[in-house]
């Protein structure tokens, strides 16, 4: 996110395809990327979305700022990881 450079590492362009959503799969990216960032000594992971928060939210991560993005509104989020 190139309004935000003080912010990283970020998780991004995760993407389950509609047919094989509903099934953990997106869930389990997330985390896999959460352990990884945390065995690599990474205390805070950012994302955002447009469309996705309460899943994230499910997950651990905070809201920190709604802004506008590239004229799309988003959610920015932080999830920490020690």
């Amino acid at each position: 996110m190139d309004t935000h450079t003080e912010l990283r590492p970020w998780l991004a362009s995760v993407y389950v395809s509609p047919n094989e959503r509903r099934q953990g799969i997106g869930q389990i990216l997330v985390e896999s990327v959460m352990e990884r960032a945390r065995h690599n000594d990474i205390s805070t992971l950012y994302l955002y979305t447009p469309d996705q928060a309460d899943f994230y939210q499910k997950l651990g991560w905070r809201a920190i700022a709604d802004e506008s993005y590239h004229d799309t509104p988003v959610t920015i989020m932080s999830v920490r990881l020690v």
